[in-house]
């Protein structure tokens, strides 16, 4: 059995430990590329600056190995003194030991706090306050001359990091993913995103840059019916719309672009351009009159499950800039433009024909709060707190007051719910645009 001495001298070492465990955590994680990469150039070392990328994602998992044995030691060895009745004269077995004292007087309450509080700043000290002054100051000329101890560290510790490898790999299997894939892949987006968060940090880049560029990368990601205008919200023309009502929709509409139907709009026979309407006009002899089938052109179809990265690809192959998102049975869905798969990475664009957007669901001011009705349910569920039930047919705000009241409801209208209470501040024919949420307590009317 370990003697409280030898317990005491393991905490030392333990605490130690933990030092160098969050140092080599904080300061791999936080440093300044540049600012290593110029003091390497500088003191005439620039292969260490590429050693450095490739090797410092395991000197990190090192480093964290390395501080969460050493924090389970030091916690076992806190306890091994709890609990032993030999008395001590050390410093750290002291602090902890929380039985009796040299007078065999057990220790109160206070005392087992005032250790605990001892304990509780020393710890954050060593893992929080020392590592972050260090990486703050002199992180660059630390790694420079520490580099060769890290790297001893990481292959000292492979043993016990091998694990992470062996469960990212089940990970991947049970996903039923490519392995190498994946690996390349997100080895890629991995070391993208540090670059900029480095940039951010050395304010060499903006934050919006860095969401272009977050962007950019989720692209591949996202289908085209996560940002597609739904059915109920596009702008279509007839066909056999007569040459007057044509012009003054295109007008009043003031879309470049407008899909044509026969009939029905899940019967597009193509799409109207504006700059067409335009040139015809021009070159039309005063006060006549063409039909619309003869400025038409052929509509693009393409299915909702459509990446937007591809979709971005064939827009620019094909230099079209609108196009028609039909589901499995063949019926429209919605309709894309190359301004939505932009608004991905380059976010909301608001045109000359455009409102500036209030915010989507705005913050709740004794519990009441404002949303478009495009909000999402989940998302309105989440920020103010709320159980508005969801289903896989409803998934807005707008679309659930709407499919409750069974119809279109005017300004005003009040849909109360269990726990919440709804009005209509804006709606048009179609759909529900804004309302105002209440919190109501259960069976208030």
């Amino acid at each position: 059995m370990l003697t409280p001495d030898t317990l005491s001298w393991l905490i030392n070492l333990d605490l130690l430990l933990i030092l160098i465990g969050a140092i080599g955590l904080r300061l791999l994680q936080d440093f300044s590329r540049h600012d290593l990469q110029t003091y390497c150039r500088k003191k005439g070392k620039p292969d260490l600056w590429t050693d450095v990328l490739e090797r410092h994602d395991r000197c990190v998992l090192a480093s964290e190995t390395l501080l969460s044995l050493s924090f389970a030691l030091f916690v076992a060895c806190c306890v091994g003194i709890a609990v032993t009745e030999t008395t001590s004269n050390s410093t750290m077995e002291n602090l902890v030991k929380i039985t009796t004292d040299d007078t065999g007087h057990r220790a109160d309450g206070g005392e087992i706090g005032l250790a605990a509080i001892w304990l509780g700043i020393l710890l954050i000290s060593l893992i929080v306050w020392i590592p972050r002054a260090i990486t703050g100051s002199f992180a660059a000329p630390v790694i420079f001359h520490s580099w060769l101890f890290w790297v001893g560290l990481a292959k000292i510790m492979t043993p016990l990091t091998v694990g992470v490898v062996g469960m990212r790999f089940l990970a991947v299997r049970l996903s039923g993913r490519n392995l190498s894939e994946d690996e390349e892949e997100e080895a890629l987006e991995d070391e993208i995103r540090s670059i900029v968060t480095a940039g951010m940090h050395e304010g060499l880049l903006e934050e919006d840059a860095w969401e272009m560029i977050e962007g950019v990368m989720e692209l591949d990601d996202v289908d085209v019916q996560e940002i597609m205008t739904p059915r109920s919200e596009i702008d279509a023309i007839d066909i056999n719309t007569n040459w007057d009502d044509v012009l003054d929709y295109v007008v009043k509409s003031g879309r470049t672009r407008v899909p044509v139907f026969d009939g029905s709009l899940d019967k597009i026979v193509g799409v109207l351009y504006a700059k067409d309407l335009l040139s015809s006009l021009a070159t039309s002899p005063k006060n006549g009159k063409r039909q619309l089938s003869s400025l038409v052109r052929e509509a693009w179809f393409i299915p909702t499950t459509k990446i937007v990265d591809d979709l971005l690809r064939e827009f620019q192959r094909n230099r079209n800039h609108i196009a028609i998102v039909v589901d499995e049975y063949n019926s429209v869905s919605g309709l894309v433009t190359i301004e939505d798969a932009l608004e991905e990475i380059v976010g909301e664009i608001i045109d000359e024909h455009d409102k500036e957007l209030p915010p989507e669901i705005t913050d709740s001011v004794n519990g009441v709060a404002e949303a478009s009705g495009r909000a999402h349910l989940d998302d309105i569920n989440e920020k103010l707190g709320l159980e508005i039930t969801e289903s896989d047919e409803i998934d807005t705000i707008g679309g659930f007051v709407v499919h409750q009241l069974g119809y279109i409801p005017a300004v005003n209208e009040v849909l109360t719910e269990p726990s919440v209470r709804i009005t209509v501040l804006q709606a048009s024919k179609r759909r529900v645009e804004r309302v105002r949420i209440e919190r109501v307590s259960n069976g208030s009317e």
